[in-house]
């Protein structure tokens, strides 16, 4: 076993995406806002540090043992398990066995959510945010190490890591996000409990409503009026359990719409507009603007060209 010495610690560093990146040179990056490390006690840092509002992280253990402290709570986990550490969470590893072996996953909340956009949010972050570790029933967790597997060896077989290889390795990820998914809703009761409040009730139909379309209404009237509450409740509702307005949340998925389409459609940015319901493509511009510092034709090179 490899025991840290302990450090006091006055003020703890808020951790964000590019600090992983300095720490880590041996990441990979699956794209704006994602990276992969494989990861094993020699690669392990033992600072205390905080999560940004922006990050989370998932270790997912294949072998060995390891202790980390998460919120002031110890927390031990084995292989079949994963932990993670979520937006704003304090951590400390304390411990990592010689054999630990992990597939580490570094996400921002802006990818987290176009990994996952496909699945039920709700259930899924309230699973994992009511549980820092989870052990996988074998029947669930023998898919997931095959899709950690084939992760894995994509990005380390070559380098530099192609796109080609990302886009594939991105599929596989949202495989993954799907699998346990899937786990968490035929053993909820053994992973977690959940009983919803009236206001989780609507945040969660809101959050299934935006993870099921396949382009999104920018308005939030569009949402409420479905809901059947008035824009400020759900708005509310959403800075309570995500930290954000209901616009913002909207906003992340539109963004994802857009981002989707410029990359992997043929359509002309005129007819991306259209399919995506802006009232023309000047305005639809307009918004790629504000929201991406570029226009339309230049996000889709850039996502085209980013590796």
């Amino acid at each position: 076993m490899c025991f840290p010495l302990k450090m006091k610690i006055e003020n703890i560093p808020i951790y964000t995406f590019e600090d992983v990146k300095v720490d880590y040179p041996e990441i990979i990056s699956l794209g704006e806002g994602l990276g992969y490390i494989p990861t094993n006690h020699n690669t392990i840092k033992y600072d205390t540090l905080r999560l940004s509002d922006d990050l989370f992280i998932a270790c997912f253990i294949r072998s060995g043992k390891i202790i980390i402290m998460i919120n002031g709570q110890q927390i031990e986990a084995s292989a079949s398990d994963l932990v993670t550490v979520h937006l704003g969470d304090t951590y400390k590893p304390l411990m990592f066995s010689d054999d630990f072996n992990a597939n580490t996953f570094i996400c921002t909340r802006q990818r987290f959510t176009e990994l996952i956009r496909h699945v039920n949010l709700w259930y899924f972050l309230k699973g994992l945010r009511n549980s820092s570790r989870i052990t996988f029933p074998d029947k669930h967790w023998n898919f997931i190490e095959i899709y950690l597997e084939l992760i894995n060896q994509k990005l380390t077989a070559t380098a530099p890591v192609s796109q080609l290889t990302i886009d594939t390795c991105t599929y596989f990820i949202s495989a993954l996000a799907n699998e346990i998914y899937e786990c968490f809703t035929e053993t909820t009761n053994y992973i977690f409990p959940i009983r919803l409040q009236r206001t989780e009730t609507i945040y969660k139909e809101f959050i299934t409503m935006l993870s099921t379309m396949s382009f999104h209404h920018r308005d939030i009237e569009w949402y409420a009026d479905k809901l059947y509450v008035t824009p400020k409740y759900l708005s509310n509702i959403c800075r309570k359990y995500s930290g954000y307005p209901a616009s913002e949340v909207i906003k992340d998925y539109a963004k994802a719409d857009i981002r989707l389409q410029l990359k992997n459609s043929n359509l002309s940015i005129k007819e991306i507009a259209a399919y995506l319901g802006y009232p023309s493509a000047t305005f639809f511009g307009k918004c790629v603007k504000r929201w991406f510092n570029m226009t339309p034709k230049q996000l889709r090179e850039k996502l085209h060209n980013d590796k």
